[in-house]
């Protein structure tokens, strides 16, 4: 079963700065995001949470980073928005800090996994574990 979400314990960003795991953040939490007109780092709402089951996880090693996805879920590459089963090392994926960060290694977790995605307002995509990814 093709999915998309992020690892259970990955962290959003608060507009206060705290680290929260999408597991557990609160409806209404505003959290750092992207906006698509702007380009640039904005704030958004959390207005759901989704968790479901995923067959296959993508572990993405950069250098201080490290975020796992889902097999479609899309983050945010200087080449615009790629899903991360074609994300290959050295494609570099905008960071919570603005800058591009490359990808140094992937790895594949072929065995059911539990994972999350938001549905944020007014800006779909937020930045997870410090990445900029595209949410429900």
């Amino acid at each position: 079963m093709a999915a998309i979400g992020v690892g259970i314990n990955t962290t959003v960003k608060t507009l206060d700065g705290k680290d929260l795991s999408v597991g557990a953040i609160p409806i209404g939490t505003f959290i750092a995001g992207w906006n698509e007109n702007s380009r640039n780092k904005d704030t958004t709402q959390v207005i759901a949470w989704t968790s479901r089951s995923a067959d296959k996880m993508y572990r993405l090693r950069l250098s201080g980073y490290m975020l796992d996805l889902a097999s479609e879920h899309k983050v945010l590459t200087s080449n615009g928005w790629v899903s991360v089963d074609k994300i290959i090392p050295e494609q570099s994926i905008k960071s919570l800090s603005g800058a591009w960060i490359a990808v140094k290694e992937i790895t594949v977790k072929e065995e059911e996994t539990q994972v999350c995605n938001l549905e944020c307002t007014p800006y779909n995509s937020f930045y997870a574990n410090g990445l900029c990814v595209q949410g429900a």
